[in-house]
């Protein structure tokens, strides 16, 4: 097994290869597909509404995970098989295209829904087995540490996602496809890099049913009001998170690369904050970074809402809000992270 110093280098560096898999498996050419194969702004809003959907296998998760002895077994089987899910999908429109396409769109978005069940599944067993095994002295700064190589690591993935669709894929289907294809190694790779990370096992709670555990959040006063805060949060997000890129490509007229390069600009904002966003919450606790940051995260919408819809322009007046946009992401999610 890893050394406790070896073990957090290797979760920094598996966690930006988790950071390209989910990039590149999750970017703009995803909608972009979804709309060569007939999708509307219906199937847009399926895909998008997916990942906060699908929250409800966390209780599951919780429930299994208080029967084990040993979560990473578990973790490590499924996580495998949720970074392999998405490939027949993703290369099938490009490999069969004498398929019809509104089977490959289903075929897209049930395989997606599968995959974000997975990942809502192992996310609280990691995050349970890391709690368990990470000191807790000084762990908002070393999730800080974490965020910003893995920020800057989203935005190599997307520069070489928008120069793979510009310069070497004939079209949408095949970029798709390769795309997903190296996300999909790189994600095989993060999960692999866990094998030799040390577990403590289980601390069980005693007599601890189904209904105990998805009661238990709400029992304690602190963390209702934390579960009320992201409800709010959620549901606010949600009504026009999964549209933007959508948005920016039909009714501003960016080209798929150039949507990518946005989001590049999005996450070397987040990059750079990030560190200094974990020193925040090491400082002054979790709470007042995710105040500020909430506070402010609707200065993203109200800029979408005011480009013009002349594509350069807008590009270039979106880069910077983008940047604050994805710091302000940076700081609750490091705050989040402090709170589970």
């Amino acid at each position: 097994m890893w050394t406790l110093r070896q073990a957090q280098v290797v979760i920094v560096i598996a966690g930006c290869l988790g950071m390209a898999y989910t990039q590149l498996t999750t970017c703009p050419a995803s909608i972009e597909i979804v709309r060569d194969l007939g999708g509307t702004g219906l199937h847009v809003g399926i895909l998008g509404a997916l990942p906060t959907g699908m929250l409800f296998v966390q209780f599951l998760a919780a429930w299994l995970g208080n029967k084990l002895n040993y979560r990473r077994p578990w973790w490590f089987w499924f996580s495998l098989l949720q970074r392999l899910l998405c490939i027949p999908a993703a290369v099938g429109p490009w490999l069969f295209p004498e398929v019809p396409d509104v089977i490959w769109l289903w075929a897209l978005l049930l395989s997606w829904a599968a995959t974000q069940g997975l990942v809502h599944f192992c996310n609280p067993l990691w995050l349970s087995w890391m709690g368990d095994y990470l000191p807790h002295k000084g762990l908002s700064h070393y999730w800080g540490i974490r965020h910003y190589w893995m920020q800057a690591t989203a935005a190599l993935s997307l520069v070489g996602a928008s120069l793979g669709l510009r310069y070497l894929a004939t079209d949408i289907r095949q970029g798709f496809a390769g795309i997903v294809l190296i996300g999909c190694l790189l994600g095989v790779i993060d999960i692999l890099m866990f094998f030799k990370v040390d577990e403590p096992k289980v601390t069980r709670l005693p007599d601890a049913g189904l209904w105990e555990v998805l009661s238990g959040p709400f029992r304690h006063p602190g963390f209702r009001s934390f579960i009320g805060f992201t409800c709010f949060w959620h549901f606010a997000a949600m009504m026009g998170a999964p549209f933007i890129s959508l948005y920016l490509l039909d009714h501003i007229g960016m080209s798929a690369d150039e949507v990518l390069m946005l989001w590049v600009f999005s996450w070397v904002g987040g990059a750079i904050s990030a560190k200094w966003f974990g020193r925040l919450a090491e400082a002054h606790g979790n709470r007042v970074v995710l105040i500020v940051c909430t506070a402010l995260k609707s200065i993203n919408m109200i800029a979408l809402m005011l480009v013009p819809p002349v594509p350069q322009l807008a590009f270039w007046i979106l880069a910077p809000v983008f940047m604050v946009d994805m710091a302000l992401n940076s700081g609750i999610a490091i705050a989040n992270n402090g709170f589970m």
